[in-house]
């Protein structure tokens, strides 16, 4: 599985997107600490965060 891929795994399956590993331990710095995915990630957390107000101001259950 790509994600789980550790140096030697990414050299064997010629692997080069990001995956868990890399980001990690510093590897993918270029391809993954940008401005576009730093801007992704706080919109994600806004969505997230309008969704859970929306849900607790309409007193919807957690398990609904």
């Amino acid at each position: 599985m790509p994600i789980a891929y550790n140096n030697k795994d990414r050299e064997r399956f010629n692997y080069n997107g990001l995956n868990r590993y890399t980001v990690l331990h510093g590897f993918a710095i270029e391809e993954y600490a940008a401005e576009e995915n730093s801007l992704k990630a706080f919109s994600l957390l806004s969505a997230m965060t309008a969704l859970m107000s929306t849900r607790e101001s309409l007193h919807i259950p957690d398990n609904a």
